[in-house]
């Protein structure tokens, strides 16, 4: 028995192991190339393997000397095939049996076995028979549980976004596959009428306005933008919205971050956490910072949010509607699941903390945006609570600013989610509009230091739904036929690179035949570095410096190497130092906001807003 180990095994799933492995297989035997194997496509029984989205080479293994392959890690086992020096495979991972002894494990391309494999497509069976090329499909149902990606082949990355964002395409499939289709299912989501959806895109400035695109889709593929969450499919020649209309979201409408999304990216700031397109803004005290602070809102009491829930439907079973993971397929599905929503969003708490109505967070939506409101009745909505520790009720005060003119409005909120709603007129002629939220009364501020939890806020026009349907997003789940190398096994030298075979074509007479270390040869194969190593090499290693640095420039070193994204320091001959530039990793994109300008100063109002709800003063 293998016990694997480390994170190179990988299960052959959607794999392009074959599609760079540079070896050539069909259903009967085959004699391995000598030296290097260059870039082939392999055929199994039913053409190539379904291709990842991906761009990343595989992990080889280069045999150092002769290599007698196994079928399987007892010592036992016949020998399948014994390969040359300077000959490799793709290489799969590394595992130790139960004697403790090493194995190597690499693709095995002259015997193939038949692998099933289950994706979801955003189309039918009719839709897919009218698409020439390739088609994007979604992750296995067997992943959508944990959230996690279907696994690639060692050394394939998975698409970017894919553990999360489940509408991320994972495969492309070729015209020459014939797809099963099986069993129908549902995503959580809300419907919006599509009349509804295209006025919105239109006042926000268009699609192009709404986020970045992918700039080389696929057929099949779905895009969700950041500032109007709508689910886009790609028909092959133009983005259109998936229907019927799906938003990933709570409730329609212009404002960016309606849910209060915080950043967490940055150093929290003496008001707390960044919250993108709203600013904290109000009072300051003598150091110059808003008395005020903004965090992640505490999760709503059991008792009360048992409450308040919402009843499942016996019939159809429960999912959560805004929730991003896909509930796992089962082959008793016949029909999709109905969803509700089981717990509203969390929110952040505005905490006031000069208690005394001086702080708020505000939202500007500048003239590309309002310019097309002019004369418009809209509402702002929002959903508010007080902390789960309050003692006594909250209000939360409104203002509107918007072509001079001013709307106020609130009302009391306690510890279960409460709507409140202000309708008012755009001006002609009204260039910005101002949304401010506030805590409110005395008594909140002397008893629970002037803290509110906002749960969301949207702005819409009043013909607009205030909320939206629970909907589903048809998926079929499909399974692809596949044909894959079996596993072979090895306990002889050999070193593991990603390195294109070009360079190690280029290098290899000159390591190989060197009197180095083992371990010496398997790193500059492999592109890396260790102390002592000579300028050899280190050259051989990394390549040719982009510039020198000779002895007497620095002290104590001889010579310095560097590199655009790395640099190498030798002294007496050997390498003592070396630096790697590893780029950061890539942050969550903030959601754009509707205006990234900020409305010119004006003044907030001198008393705070009335508590119910106002009309234009």
């Amino acid at each position: 028995m293998l016990f694997v180990h480390g994170n190179r095994i990988a299960t052959l799933t959607c794999s392009v192991a074959l599609l760079l492995s540079g070896w050539s297989a069909t259903s009967g035997t085959a004699e391995p190339r000598k030296s290097f194997p260059g870039q082939g496509v392999a055929e199994g029984l039913h053409g190539p393997l379904p291709k990842t989205i991906s761009t990343e080479l595989p992990a080889r293994a280069f045999f150092l000397e002769p290599a007698p392959l196994r079928v399987d890690s007892s010592g036992s086992a016949p020998v399948i095939l014994t390969m040359e020096v300077g000959s490799s495979l793709e290489f799969i991972g590394e595992g130790t049996d139960d004697f403790g002894r090493d194995w190597s494990v690499v693709a095995y391309p002259w015997k193939m076995q038949r692998h099933e494999q289950v994706f979801l497509a955003p189309f039918n069976e009719w839709e897919y028979s009218q698409v020439s090329g390739t088609t994007a499909v979604l992750r296995a149902p067997a992943s959508m549980s944990s959230g996690t990606a279907p696994a690639a082949a060692a050394g394939a990355a998975p698409a970017a976004d894919s553990s999360s964002r489940w509408w991320t395409s994972v495969v492309a499939l070729g015209p020459e596959y014939d797809l099963e289709f099986g069993d129908l299912m549902g995503v959580g989501a809300r419907s919006v009428p599509l009349d509804v959806a295209e006025e919105a895109i239109e006042i926000l400035g268009g699609m192009q306005e709404l986020g970045s695109w992918p700039s080389e889709p696929i057929p099949g593929q779905l895009h969700v933008p950041d500032l109007l969450p709508l689910l886009f499919r790609w028909n092959g020649t133009t983005w259109r919205l998936l229907r019927p209309v799906q938003y990933l979201g709570s409730s329609f409408g212009l404002l960016g971050n309606p849910s209060f999304a915080v950043d967490r990216s940055g150093p929290q700031a003496p008001g707390g956490f960044d919250v993108p397109c709203w600013r904290l803004l109000g009072a300051t005290d003598p150091r110059g910072v808003v008395v005020g602070t903004v965090e992640v809102a505490p999760a709503i009491p059991a008792p009360e949010l048992e409450a308040n829930a919402w009843k499942p439907d016996s019939r159809t079973g429960l999912r959560d509607l805004t929730s991003v993971v896909l509930p796992t397929v089962t082959t008793a599905t016949s029909a999709p699941p109905r969803v509700f929503r089981s717990a509203p969003p969390r929110g952040i708490t505005l905490q006031d903390s000069a208690r005394r109505h001086a702080v708020f967070l505000q939202q500007d939506l500048g003239p590309e945006i309002v310019g097309k409101l002019h004369g418009r009745e809209l509402t702002l909505d929002i959903w508010a609570r007080t902390p789960p520790n309050a003692t006594a009720s909250a209000s939360v005060g409104i203002d509107i600013e918007v072509g001079g003119e001013r709307f106020s409005g609130g009302g009391p909120v306690n510890v279960t989610s409460t709507q409140l709603s202000l309708a008012f007129t755009v001006p002609d002629g009204a260039e910005w509009l101002t949304v401010r939220l506030l805590p409110l009364d005395t008594s909140l501020a002397v008893e629970q230091a002037g803290g509110v939890i906002l749960e969301q806020a949207t702005l819409r026009l009043s013909t607009w739904p205030q909320t939206l349907d629970p909907s589903l997003i048809p998926l079929h789940t499909v399974t692809v036929s596949s044909y894959q190398p079996i596993r072979a096994y090895a306990r002889t030298a050999l070193a593991v690179s990603t390195r294109p075979i070009s360079e190690i074509e280029r290098i290899w007479d000159q390591v190989s035949s060197s009197d180095w270390a083992l371990e010496d040869k398997q790193l500059v194969f492999a592109g890396r570095v260790r102390a002592g190593m000579t300028t050899e090499q280190v050259g051989l290693a990394w390549g040719e410096p982009t510039s020198t640095t000779l002895a007497g420039e620095i002290p104590g070193l001889d010579l310095r190497w560097d590199y655009d994204d790395r640099s190498a320091a030798f002294a007496g001959g050997e390498l003592v130092t070396w630096t790697v530039r590893v780029p950061p990793p890539e942050e969550e994109e903030v959601k754009r906001c509707p205006c990234t300008e900020i409305a010119p100063e004006t003044t907030p109002p001198a008393q705070p807003p009335g508590g119910g709800v106002g009309t234009g003063q």
